[in-house]
């Protein structure tokens, strides 16, 4: 007896010691080998806390093909894909927010990686995009392949992208459809795209809004065509900035649709440096690069990002009269230089005041 009962105490010593290496991985760095290692990562990150901090690699390609993918629906880690390939990926489930990725955090980032697939979900079909569908993070270096369509706020990349997202260096091939805010990379941009490229079509078919009956374009009543809304080959809404994006697909459907641009569809934020080659067709306001700009733009700072800038500049003034004080006797074009300059951070000063308190 006496044997049996130290037997069950040494089992019970060794339980911890071999539950360390799963602990060990559960706070540290991930590796992603095969596709069941990346259905698990996907199906854990319904828990918030469970991608925070943490990185994740992809180290070989996956084949989706004939496995039943949920999107991963909350990430707010790393997740570097290494140039790997995940292909197959199929979503045709009900509901929004729906890509690759669900809902990337402002602390999550993807890159390095590329997907191939079709994301065309059922429902309410909002937010819909190839490699995520709400993106508050970054997300970089990616590419998606295929077929990606929805009802509103529909991206190539991504359905979203909030204020504080970017989207940088990523391309798009395929075919994009949707009926309002539709972009070859993002549907509705707030914040940041950049150097990104798109290849696709978007909505060059005839698209019929579930909610309206189906009209003959024969009739060659402007009446009667289908009701589409800000389309683009880089964004379809643009609140936020645009800079150094190349669209070579074709955007719009003949007659349809209004707020049709090479670039973007409609724009109330920045574009720069931004080039369309595609063919773009529309009904109204169609433009080569912009369907419909509007002038005017508002950018939101926190007190916190005011407050940086606020002791960047003035450690800079007090650099800029150190340096005016040890200045090399006889130097007076030097003493000039460095005093106008001066005065431009005691200008920017009294910006950035203004800014803060509201005051004249």
């Amino acid at each position: 007896m006496r044997r049996i009962i130290c037997l069950l105490l040494c089992l019970c010593c060794l339980l911890p010691m071999t539950a360390l290496p799963v602990l060990a991985e559960e706070i540290g760095n991930v590796n992603i080998r095969n596709e069941e290692e990346f259905l698990a990562f996907a199906e854990a990150c319904a828990r918030e806390s469970f991608s925070l901090g943490r990185s994740f690699t992809l180290l070989a390609d996956l084949d989706l093909n004939g496995e039943e993918y949920h999107p991963a629906p909350y990430f707010a880690g790393t997740f570097n894909g290494q140039g790997h390939t995940i292909r197959g990926v199929n979503i045709s489930e009900d509901g929004s927010r729906q890509g690759l990725f669900r809902w990337i955090a402002a602390e999550g980032t993807v890159q390095n990686l590329q997907v191939q697939g079709t994301v065309s979900p059922g429902g309410s079909r909002e937010f819909i995009g190839g490699i995520c569908g709400v993106n508050d993070g970054r997300i970089q270096d990616c590419v998606f392949q295929g077929e990606v369509a929805g009802i509103g706020n529909v991206g190539g990349i991504v359905g979203r992208n909030s204020v504080s997202g970017m989207v940088s260096t990523c391309q798009f091939s395929g075919e994009v459809r949707g009926e309002h805010q539709t972009g070859g990379i993002v549907g509705l941009n707030e914040g940041r795209i950049l150097r990104c490229g798109n290849l696709g079509n978007v909505n060059t078919v005839l698209i019929t809004p579930e909610s309206e009956p189906h009209f003959d374009l024969a009739s060659f009543s402007q009446e009667d065509f289908v009701d589409l809304s800000n389309t683009g080959g880089i964004a379809g809404e643009n609140a936020g900035l645009l800079q150094s994006c190349r669209n070579q697909g074709n955007v719009g459907y003949r007659y349809t649709g209004y707020n049709v641009g090479g670039v973007v569809g409609k724009s109330k934020g920045f574009v720069d440096d931004c080039t369309n080659e595609g063919t773009v067709e529309g009904r109204r306001d169609t433009g080569g690069i912009v369907g419909q700009s509007i002038p005017y733009a508002a950018w939101e700072f926190s007190s916190e990002e005011l407050d940086e800038l606020r002791d960047a500049i003035s450690y800079m003034h007090y650099l800029l009269n150190m340096a005016n004080y040890h200045v090399e006797e006889g130097r007076d074009d030097v003493v000039l230089y460095l005093l106008q300059m001066s005065n431009y951070t005691d200008s920017a000063m009294e910006a950035l005041r203004t800014l803060i308190l509201g005051e004249g």
